[in-house]
């Protein structure tokens, strides 16, 4: 029986996506000539630059020689082929710690860091995407060298996307975001620093809002550092080199989330957002008019993403506030295709689920006859009632006659049968015991 040859455009389409499976990849490489490309391009797609943590002890030295030798394999690799670097993607800079800072003892450590490193970075010329995690810029900018490659490919027109992870300060960030002229997307997620006043008019390098960001994704942690504040605030600066108008997509995770502060960025955003997601709505966040969607005319999918409902709080009268500006016209039609409410809740809260019926009514009305899906993810933090479902089902009566309606329940992974459970609601804690 003759085995029907598989044509190379589909083994390329295969290959190229088993980026994330390195070691699928090599041994694809070895298989045949026409597998040889699409392999590479995987292989070599993301590079990690993850210089090894003081805290390993005795093993620190070992795999810090480890760290050079491996940057060393790769540059000689880069040097015999050079179309090997073009086929980087994506570049992840992990761990660059100030514990390495050049002082008389541990500057040759510094030196080889940076030397490496730098060589490395140095061959590549087609990164899209860079990720920074634990990344102490102002440590870098004591390597004028390594400064100078990094900053080459911030400033190059294919990188368009930036994920930004535990940075130490304001001015760290700040700093770095001052050179992407061509960044679309920006992430910045659990950065904890303390509260100080950015440094724009000393770092800035870009012109005023001349970078235009379609995706912008805030996920920080506030208590006990202000980070969504100083950063929202920089988005104000009149240097800032970012300009918000043309937003599409937002996000904002965040454990105590600033109305005020998040109300200017759906201002900034305006009529161009299309995808917006929005956590950590507290309850006794005053006056509730604050943030609403009233700017984002033409906004087709909204997910309110760890939204709280306790015995003592529901969280409808701020949902419904949302919508307000839509209600207050019957020539205000909400263009929302897709709403997604992610609802946590715990047994006790059971008869909160009659406010429900007010969201029922709410939606009823002509102006949201855009809306296509209501998916309600309930998510149990403890035990819960297999009926929930029903019962939440059964209040919104319209939207599940409709056919717009989708309720799910899962229950949190952190929940057991054992497992006392606590809940925020409206500044108290609730706790329960299955």
């Amino acid at each position: 029986m003759v085995v029907p040859q598989v044509p190379n455009e589909l083994v390329e389409c295969i290959l190229d996506n088993l980026y994330f499976d390195k070691n699928t990849l090599l041994s694809c490489a070895l298989v045949a000539n026409a597998w040889v490309t699409p392999s590479q391009r995987g292989i070599f797609r993301l590079i990690t630059l993850k210089p090894p943590h003081s805290e390993y002890g005795n093993n620190f030295s070992v795999l810090f020689r480890a760290y050079l030798k491996t940057n060393s394999l790769l540059i000689a690799s880069f040097n015999e082929k050079p179309y090997l670097a073009s086929y980087v993607r994506a570049l992840e800079l992990i761990h660059f710690p100030t514990v390495l800072q050049p002082t008389p003892n541990v500057s040759p450590l510094w030196k080889a860091l940076c030397t490496s490193t730098t060589r490395v970075i140095r061959h590549l010329s087609n990164v899209e995407s860079i990720l920074f995690k634990e990344f102490h810029w102002h440590s870098i900018t004591i390597s004028p060298l390594l400064e100078e490659a990094l900053v080459n490919i911030l400033k190059a027109p294919s990188l368009t996307r930036i994920f930004l992870h535990d940075f130490l300060s304001t001015s760290d960030l700040t700093s770095l975001l001052a050179y992407p002229a061509h960044l679309k997307a920006l992430k910045v997620e659990w950065a904890k620093y303390p509260q100080v006043e950015p440094t724009l008019d000393n770092t800035t390098k870009a012109a005023p809002q001349s970078i235009q960001l379609d995706q912008l994704l805030l996920q920080i942690e506030q208590k006990p550092f202000h980070t969504f504040d100083d950063l929202v605030d920089w988005f104000q600066h009149k240097a800032c080199p970012f300009d918000l108008r043309h937003l599409r997509s937002l996000q904002i995770y965040h454990s105590r989330l600033d109305h005020h502060r998040a109300a200017y960025l759906l201002q900034q955003a305006g009529g161009n957002l299309r995808e917006l997601e929005l956590q950590g709505l507290y309850p006794n966040e005053k006056p509730l008019d604050v943030l609403h969607l009233g700017y984002t005319s033409k906004l087709h999918t909204l997910k309110l993403s760890r939204v709280f409902q306790t015995e003592l709080y529901s969280p409808i009268p701020w949902i419904h506030s949302l919508f307000q500006p839509f209600l207050d016209s019957d020539r205000n039609i909400c263009s929302l295709r897709h709403l997604t409410v992610e609802l946590y809740t715990n047994p006790q809260a059971i008869p909160q689920l009659d406010q429900w019926a007010l969201f029922d009514a709410l939606l009823e009305k002509p102006q949201f006859s855009s809306l296509e899906v209501v998916n309600i993810m309930i998510v149990g933090m403890a035990i819960m009632p297999s009926s929930v479902t029903e019962s939440l089902s059964e209040k919104l009566l319209f939207l599940n006659q409709s056919g717009k309606l989708k309720v799910t329940f899962s229950l949190h992974p952190m929940v057991g049968p054992q497992t006392p459970m606590v809940i925020y609601g409206n500044g108290l804690f609730f706790s329960y015991q299955p």
